[in-house]
């Protein structure tokens, strides 16, 4: 197993982490929390990243007081970080999405706009503003960021509706967007979860 050729490894203690949600084994999940913390970054993740996605699965399976325990955690390893590091946007990032998962939705649309301000728009920092600002009830703002999104020349764009959004995973997913069980922890995707067209599309084939 990869913990046991890296022990420690954030790929393999991730991998562990969501299995255990998944199968809501909360009790081992907890166990190994501390020793995720721990962990040092690797490229392209680091502790709060992996324990975003935990939560997110955790959340998908209704676990919702424990993965609110794993966000706080996460925000707590994150504020600890070295200031120079913190204020990076791949600590921001993780830390708007942290935010987001435990539903602050302004508090989460306040990192996204720091980081949209430093940077040339991106769909996830578009896409982030604009759910926060939706779930906030700002809907004039929400309906600005769709149209900022419409505007980009980039693929993978979010939609505004049900037969939209089904539309537009199936075109991103024909443009490259990897299709796996992240769909189904997707917090925002599972507005979609009494639609007809969505379920057939996240349907497994084969």
């Amino acid at each position: 197993e990869g913990k046991e050729v890296i022990p420690g490894a954030l790929y393999a203690l991730g991998l562990e982490a969501r299995a255990l949600a998944a199968l809501e084994r909360t009790d081992e999940l907890r166990a190994i929390l501390d020793e995720i913390l721990a962990a040092p970054r690797t490229p392209g993740t680091s502790p709060g990243v992996i324990l975003a996605e935990t939560a997110e699965e955790l959340l998908a399976h209704g676990l919702t007081a424990f993965a609110t325990e794993v966000l706080n955690r996460a925000l707590t390893w994150l504020d600890r970080q070295p200031p120079d590091v913190l204020s990076t946007p791949e600590s921001q990032a993780p830390r708007g999405r942290l935010l987001y998962l435990g539903e602050r939705w302004s508090e989460a649309g306040e990192v996204f706009r720091g980081l949209l301000d430093r940077a040339p728009p991106s769909s996830r920092v578009l896409g982030y503003l604009g759910t926060s600002a939706a779930r906030s009830g700002d809907s004039a703002t929400a309906r600005e960021y769709s149209r900022r999104l419409g505007d980009l020349n980039e693929p993978n764009q979010h939609g505004q509706n049900p037969e939209e959004a089904t539309s537009l995973l199936r075109q991103a997913h024909g443009e490259g967007l990897e299709f796996g069980i992240w769909l189904h922890r997707d917090m925002d995707l599972a507005l979609l979860n009494d639609y007809p067209a969505y379920q057939e599309f996240i349907r497994p084939k084969g």
